[in-house]
C-alpha cells in the first residue's frame, strides 16, 4: 500500500481502491483514513492542512531517510515525507508537527540524479517516526544581481555554478563537493578549500 498526499488532495491507492486520509490520529499515533471503520467515538483526529507541495507516506521513498550519511545512525524511518511547494507549506507542517507531537527536520537531499540523500552525520537530519522535509522542494534560483545571487535553501552549489558560468561568473568560495545544498552547507558553517583568507 502506498499513500500520496498531493496538492490539495490526499489519496491512498490500495488494490484498486481510493481512500482519503483525513489527518493524524492522535490516539493511535497513526494516519487516519476516511471511512476507517475502526475509528471510534472519542478518538481525536487532526486534519492534515492543505499544501502546495506533497506529503507522502509511501514507504518505498523512505530508504534514504532511514540513515545518516555516515550510516552511524540507522533505523530512522519517518511516518511521512514533506516536499514543500512553498514556504507556507513548511510553516503549516511545522505547526502541525508541533501540535501533534511529531518530529520535523529539513533534509538537504543533495547529490546528483537519483542519488539524493542527506549529507548530515550523527543523525542530525533524522526524524524517526516524524516528518523529514525534502529541501529539493525549495530549490529555485530566484534572482541574480550584480554581485549577488538569491536562492532557496534546496539549491545546490552545482546548480548555482552552472547558472553563473552561463553568465561568465562564479561564486568567490565553494564547498569541495558541489552537489551540496546551500541551506545545509550554511546551516553547519561549511566552507571549501577555495576559501582563501582575506589580507
Amino acid at each position: 500500500m502506498s499513500l500520496h498526499i498531493s496538492s490539495r488532495r490526499t489519496v491512498l491507492g490500495a488494490v484498486g481502491a481510493i481512500t482519503t486520509v483525513v489527518g493524524w490520529n492522535v490516539t493511535a499515533a497513526s494516519w487516519a483514513w476516511a471511512g476507517d471503520t475502526a475509528r471510534l467515538p472519542g478518538v481525536r483526529v487532526v486534519s492534515v492542512p492543505e499544501l502546495d507541495g506533497t506529503l507522502t507516506t509511501d514507504t518505498s521513498q523512505f530508504g534514504s531517510y532511514a540513515h545518516d550519511f555516515s550510516r552511524l545512525v540507522t533505523g530512522t524511518v519517518p511516518w511521512a515525507v514533506l516536499t514543500p511547494g512553498s514556504v507556507q507549506d513548511i510553516a503549516k507542517m511545522t505547526r502541525y508537527a508541533r501540535s501533534n507531537n511529531l518530529k520535523l527536520a529539513v533534509n538537504g537531499r543533495s547529490g546528483t540524479g537519483g542519488d539524493l540523500e542527506s549529507h548530515s552525520c550523527y543523525g542530525q537530519a533524522a526524524v524517526p517516526g516524524g516528518i523529514p522535509v525534502s529541501a529539493r522542494g525549495m530549490a529555485r534560483i530566484l534572482s541574480t544581481g550584480a554581485d549577488t545571487v538569491t536562492v532557496e535553501a534546496g539549491v545546490t552549489f552545482a546548480e548555482i555554478t552552472d547558472h553563473l558560468l552561463s553568465r561568465g561568473r562564479t561564486l568567490p568560495a565553494l564547498p569541495d563537493y558541489l552537489p551540496l545544498s546551500v541551506g545545509g552547507t550554511l546551516g553547519v558553517g561549511g566552507i571549501g578549500l577555495t576559501m582563501a583568507p582575506r589580507v
